[in-house]
């Protein structure tokens, strides 16, 4: 009997400790204009910024949600990537918003600066992650959000769609 016990235990260990790997899908904007990889387990929406975003993906039993912006340079004040980024982020909206320094990187052959903002809604702590990325022609912005206790299991996740970007008039990198 001790044997099937531990055998049941050792298996179910055994399970518990099997990670699938996530499986994402290309997405394409609604203009054309970029692509991003989403997990598949994430569904299209339209009721996040209706009307207003190029890219809105959801999962609520996660949660985990995608959006992301473009704007056009042309007539735009903001004429830097870094005056883009603040612009975006002069103002969190957010209970007890605490906005960390944005950091430079290249994503694909474009400049962007990434950073984090956590704070509360309804009381409720969420983490925020936050792109902008400077191409020839234009600007964008992705945001990513999920709960904060789900921050380090989703990380992987958020890391693959911001790296993901792609501006779909440069060459792939």
């Amino acid at each position: 009997m001790r044997k099937i016990v531990a055998g049941i235990t050792l298996m179910c260990l055994v399970l518990m400790a099997c990670k699938h790997p996530t499986a994402y899908k290309e997405v394409q904007s609604k203009k054309g204009l970029f692509t991003l990889q989403v997990p598949t387990y994430m569904s299209v929406t339209n009721d996040i910024f209706p009307g207003i975003s190029e890219v809105e993906y959801r999962n609520d039993s996660i949660p985990l949600y995608v959006v992301a912006f473009d704007t056009s340079r042309n007539g735009l004040n903001e004429t830097s990537l870094r005056a883009y980024y603040d612009s975006a982020e002069a103002h969190p909206t957010i209970d007890s918003a605490v906005l960390e320094q944005p950091k430079f990187l290249m994503v694909n052959g474009d400049s962007a600066l990434s950073s984090k903002l956590t704070g509360s809604v309804s009381g409720v702590k969420f983490v925020y992650r936050i792109e902008t990325l400077a191409t020839p022609q234009r600007f964008f912005y992705i945001l990513i959000w999920t709960k904060a206790n789900k921050e380090k299991d989703l990380g992987e996740v958020i890391e693959k769609i911001l790296n993901s970007f792609h501006d779909i008039n440069h060459a792939k990198v």
